[in-house]
Parts: structure tokens; sequence; C-alpha cells
């Protein structure tokens, strides 16, 4: 026995102890994955919760004094990482009147090293002939095989995991190599709202009713599988892209139940990838739903017809690699200080004085200048973005700190945050840790999140507003009108500045509805207590019309354009020598 097999079995003893004699359940819980699956004995499945319900009650039966009198487990190396152990143990249980009775449970399980070794699947039964040999052994033929056949199935749904429909697609391909087929992998789009709205049970029944309602779909050529959360995916035999759009698109009305769209009062949509397979099936299935999964991404940002779906083209993957290359070169660019800090003056519309500036970033390359717009959404979309945006706000407290000490004039600098720092629940220590070091005020930072992460998030962004304003900073909603955000917006979330996109000024000479939307957005955030600032600002006429109709400020190529910190500083912050 190896050093790792020797490992799970000592900590299939350790489990047993602590769960049986010690009561300890939560050591126990620890070395159960989340992802837990057990297969009972009549071939049923179940999740995580339902197991532990299950084991405790077998536990519980066991009343007086438990003692573990045997445990004889073996432990198989089925992969790197994955194990199999099989054993028996022999529980003596003592009543008050100190008698002694044997309970005899075999076990057998898979363990895999995720960040630790857990146990990912489990079964369990009462001793039974049915799985010993002749000689009163286990039968580990038996026993692998039953546990083989769990690791193929998602808890949840019942259908096939990854490896499950790994395995049957590539035994499909294989047996029908002159069938045509396509790889379409999908998601549901912002599903997360559905759990958000109506819970997680709700969301774990979508998922069910679209595994049902997607086998039912199915040939006696073809598989589907749940890929993770809300991804599935499908082996579909193909003929002709007529054929199949018209059986995709039908996907959104079969997947789910009437009664159930009924109670979800919304329209479930879905995000698809086509990868239209090589006739010589020879390619990896990971590598067909790697380029499903391309197709995907491309198809949540172009609608065709009435779902977002989109067939797998070559230059995809170029582009998937570009976006690839730029993330590795990203860690390196911000050792290399690549990352460099530019700053947007924002004026007073009536005194046309500087009142405030905008942090803005741009990637300074050998090949040239790199914008925001090319690097900022893959950082999100990858969770790079986590660092980055902390490593930009050193940036701008470091600089301020710097022109504070040299008795430079210092303005507000408003420093626009990922949404996806919301869900961080250390976010707003950190926020303030970066900011303290540098002993900056905080009046002189605004926090600027997008309209969308208002919406997204309202009641963590209520909170969160309440702790910033608690410690004196200033909160501003960006690109107000971009979004789908309603006025009560406002009425929400206690934001100290409205921030109007610039594409709300297109057209407003010639469009009196226009004008009117933006004089009543302003009236309406002055009203309760908001100053109002217009971006984009391009033309003399947009900033007299703008002040004449109240708006605070400005900002816009008219007035300045984003320029390196330092030159900000020359341009228009007074210093002592000035």
């Amino acid at each position: 026995m190896d050093a790792v097999e020797k490992k799970i079995k000592v900590l299939s003893e350790s489990m047993i102890t602590h769960f049986f004699v010690q009561k300890e359940d939560q050591y126990f819980v620890s070395y159960l994955s989340d992802n837990l699956l057990w297969m009972s004995d009549d071939n049923t499945f179940y999740d995580r919760q339902t197991t532990l319900a299950y084991l405790k009650q077998l536990r519980d039966d066991c009343h007086g004094v438990v003692k573990i009198k045997h445990q004889d487990f073996h432990v198989y190396s089925l992969r790197p990482h994955i194990c199999f152990v099989v054993g028996t143990v022999t529980i003596e249980v003592g009543s008050e009147e100190n008698q002694f009775r044997e309970n005899e449970i075999c076990i057998s399980g898979i363990w895999q090293e995720e960040s630790n070794w857990c146990l990912t699947h489990f079964y369990s039964a009462i001793k039974d002939e049915r799985l010993m040999s002749q000689n009163g052994s286990l039968s580990l033929h038996q026993q692998l095989e039953v546990i083989q056949k769990a690791t193929m199935i998602d808890p949840l749904t019942q259908i096939n995991n990854l490896q499950g429909f790994e395995k049957e697609a590539a035994a499909l391909l294989k047996q029908y190599p002159k069938q045509k087929y396509v790889m379409i992998k999908f998601g549901i789009r912002d599903f997360r709202f559905v759990n958000r709205r109506h819970g997680y049970k709700m969301g774990d029944l979508v998922l069910k009713h679209i595994a049902k309602n997607l086998l039912a779909t199915l040939n006696d050529r073809e598989t589907c599988g749940r890929m993770e959360k809300d991804v599935f995916a499908m082996l579909y035999c193909f003929e002709d892209k007529a054929s199949l759009e018209q059986r995709v698109e039908q996907l959104e009305t079969v997947l789910i139940d009437t009664p159930l769209r009924q109670r979800l009062e919304t329209k479930i949509h879905f995000n698809i990838g086509i990868y239209q397979i090589e006739n010589d099936h020879t390619e990896y299935i990971k590598d067909m739903l790697d380029k499903a999964l391309i197709a995907q991404k491309k198809g949540s940002t172009s609608i065709s017809h009435r779902h977002h779906y989109a067939y797998y083209e070559e230059w995809m993957m170029t582009a998937q690699y570009q976006r690839s290359k730029l993330l590795e070169e990203a860690p390196k660019a911000m050792e290399e200080n690549e990352f460099s800090l530019y700053i947007q003056p924002q004026f007073d519309l009536t005194s046309g004085t500087l009142v405030a500036g905008e942090a803005l970033v741009r990637w300074i390359t050998q090949d040239g200048i790199r914008m925001p717009g090319e690097f900022i959404p893959i950082f999100e979309e990858q969770g790079f973005i986590f660092s980055f945006d902390y490593y930009m706000l050193d940036k701008i407290c470091q600089q301020m700190r710097k022109w504070i000490d040299v008795g430079v004039e210092v303005h507000p600098i408003s420093t626009n945050q990922s949404r996806l720092h919301i869900e961080e629940e250390n976010y707003f220590k950190d926020f303030c840790a970066v900011i303290d070091r540098y002993q900056i005020p905080h009046e002189y930072i605004i926090f600027e999140l997008t309209e969308s992460a208002f919406v997204e998030n309202s009641e963590k962004m209520v909170r969160l507003t309440e702790l910033l304003h608690e410690h004196h900073y200033k909160i501003a909603i960006d690109d107000f009108g971009t979004g789908y955000a309603s006025l009560n917006l406002l009425s929400v979330v206690p934001a100290d500045i409205l921030k109007i996109d610039k594409s709300m000024l297109k057209g407003y000479s010639t469009n009196i509805r226009t004008q009117i939307i933006i004089e009543r957005i302003i009236q309406l955030a002055h009203d309760i207590g908001m100053s109002v600032v217009c971006e984009g600002i391009e033309e003399q006429a947009e900033w007299e019309y703008l002040k004449k109709i109240g708006c605070n400020i400005g900002q816009g190529f008219l007035m300045g354009k984003p320029v390196e910190a330092e030159a900000y500083r020359k341009l228009w912050l007074k210093t002592p020598n000035r």
C-alpha cells in the first residue's frame, strides 16, 4: 500500500470513529465534499444533505455506548487524486443493562483530492450476502461497478455529469462513425436572478425540470449531461442547419414545463453554443466541449432568432487565444508597472472651476496603448479584476499622497469598482485598508459603481453605502441611463452623485422627449440631495444646455481629455510654486 492509500485508510477509520463514537458531527462533515453523492440499495441517488440525515439516523439507532470493535478498509487508487475504499465496520453497542450487541456495516466510497482529500461518493448497506464472495469477503468487482456507476451521475438532476457525458458521447461517436453530430453547450441566461428572486430551492427545481425534459428530446444515438451549475451539454444528431435550428429554438419551450414557467412569472432564456463535429470523430470530447463553450460565449452577445446561439468558427479560437494571452501577460504587466493611471477632470458647469477627477487606466505596451474596453471585461470575466482593482486603487492613493506631501491642491478622485467585489465578505475592510495605508482623507475618494451593480445587488449595496457614508466616503452611480435601472433605484440607494451617461445626450437638440427626460432626471436628483455629473460633453452647445437646466458638473473632451496623472497635476492642480 503506497503513502496515498495509507492516508485514505487512516482518514476513513478516523471519520468513522469521530462520527459513531465521539459523535463530532462538525469534524465528520469536514470530510465530505459539497457535491457528495450517496447511492442507496435501490440504486437511488441522494445529495449531501439527505446522506447526512440517513447516517445520523443510522447512528442514533445505536442507543447506548458505542465502540468500534473492528474496522477493515481496503484502498485502491483508481486515478491520480482519486481512490476507491471498501470495507466493513463492526460496531459494538452497549445498553443501560450492560448488554452488548454487534452491528456490522459495509461501506464503500470514492475519495478525491480537491482542496483537501474528501469523500465525494458513498455507498452503504447493512451486510448483504449479495455483495459477498463465496469465502465471505466483499466482492470488490461488484462494489467497484456500483461506485463507478455512481461517479458518472449528477446528484441533483440524475443525468450524466461531465465524466458520464464524456464517456457516453465517446462511445456513441465510435459506434456510429458515419452519423453527423453536433456538440451543443448551453447555460441559463442570468440564472443568478432566478436564485435571488425565488430562492435556491426553486433554482434547483428549474435545473431538475431542464434535465428531465432534455432527456426526452434525445433519440437512441444521442446523450446529454449537466456539466456544472446551470450549464448542460448535448450530443445531437445533425442533418442540416435548418432542422437543427428548429430543434434548438424549441428548447426554450420544451425544457421548462408550463406550470413551472407560470410560477416563475418570467421567461427562461438560454445562451447556446453549437459545434459541428468533424466527420472522422477523432477529436477529444473535451476539445469539442471547449469549442461549443467558445461559441456559447459568442452567442450570449449576439441574438439569433428568439435565442442567443452561435455556431463555432475557427476565428473564435484565435480570439480566445488572444484573450488567454492577455490574461497571462497581465500579472507581469502589473509587476513592470505597464498599467498607467490616467485622470479626466470634472468641472463645475457654472463657474468652470475644477471640482474632481475620474481615475482611469491605460495599458502601455511596446505595441501601443490598450484601452480599458480591451481588457477590463476580460479581467471581470476571469476574476482577475479582484486584484487589479486593488492595484489601481493603490496607485491612486500613492499619487494623492505624493501631491499632499508637497502641498499640491488635491480634489476628490472617483474610482470605479467592479460589481463583483460586492460578493466579497471583507471587501469594505480591504478597500479602506488601501486608502488608510496612505492616510488619504476619505472625503477625497469617491466610490463609483455602474448602475447595474446597484440593481443586481440592491440589498448588499444599501448596506455597503451605509458603511461608506459612516466612514465619510462619497458614492456615485455611474453610467446612469445605459441599463435597466428604474428611477426607484434613486430612492433605494442613498448615493451622493448621479453620473448621466453620454449616450443620453445623443439627439437632445432635436428630440424634445430626450430633453424632458434629462431635465426631469436632473431635477429629481437635486430634489433628493444628489449632485449630477454629465459625461461625454464634446461641444460648447452641450455645456451651455446642461448649465441652463441645472446640471452641476461636466466631464468630456471639450473640457479635458484623460491624461496621465502627472500631466493632470501640471494642467489642472495648483501647486505651491504657482
